[in-house]
């Protein structure tokens, strides 16, 4: 309703008519965060969050999102759809949820959990933790004294040259679960049964391959090889 006072008889009346009130639409929501702590959000749609400096919170909501968390700690959702989610630097979290995920820790020790999809971790440079959740994942250490679990689903562990002492925490033959290991962490030619007779070894009772150039990976609760050797795949 809208009211406006006109001259009436004897005095003045009150004329209200009917009046639509216009939608006011709120502004989207940010985009980059600043150099403080930020708490960014997404939408239903496909968005892209940039949390620049400080410890970001970064949540994606539904939509395949971008999540760059840039410096500082920060913590990185991605809800729903195939998601893509950058740490940088700083000690990360990513969750990816569900969907079929794309998680970088980037420098410093992340921990990265891919939740339910078909996911591809990367933990990148320092000491991280890597969860693949359900579905078959690949799940990368990078640099670093790293520990994975590649959870429901067939799994695949990925070792090179460079990358230190890492663990796989739950190597699961039956699941069919496979690691991936470069060929430059040795010279030569090699098959998966060569790789076995010359690294194998055992670390704290649990199987292990050593490499000649230090490179460790264990596989926890594993107590031979030899059932490995088949689900060895080489790059």
């Amino acid at each position: 309703m809208a009211a406006f006072v006109r001259p009436g008889t004897g005095g003045y009346e009150v004329v209200l008519r009917d009046f639509t009130i216009p939608s006011v639409v709120p502004p989207p929501p940010p985009t980059n965060g600043g150099p403080g702590n930020d708490n960014l959000t997404g939408t239903a749609g496909a968005d892209v969050r940039r949390g620049a400096g400080g410890n970001d919170t970064l949540i994606g909501l539904g939509g395949n999102d971008s999540l760059f968390g840039d410096t500082g700690n920060d913590r990185l959702e991605g809800g729903p759809g195939a998601d893509k989610l950058w740490g940088g630097g700083g000690r990360d979290s990513l969750a990816g949820a569900g969907g079929n995920d794309r998680l970088s820790g980037g420098a410093a020790a992340d921990t990265l959990d891919g939740g339910i999809g078909n996911d591809r971790l990367a933990g990148d440079a320092g000491n991280d933790l890597l969860k693949g959740g359900g579905g078959r994942d690949a799940l990368d250490g990078g640099r670093g004294a790293d520990r994975m679990s590649g959870g429901n689903g067939a799994d695949d562990f990925v070792f090179s040259r460079g990358y230190g002492r890492d663990v796989i925490t739950d190597f699961r033959v039956a699941q069919d679960d496979e690691l991936r290991l470069s060929a430059r962490l040795w010279s030569g030619r090699l098959d998966a049964g060569d790789v076995v007779d010359r690294f194998g070894t055992r670390i704290d009772g649990d199987a292990a391959l050593r490499f000649a150039n230090g490179d460790v990976i264990i596989f926890d609760g594993v107590r031979s090889l030899a059932a490995i050797e088949d689900q060895i795949v080489i790059f």
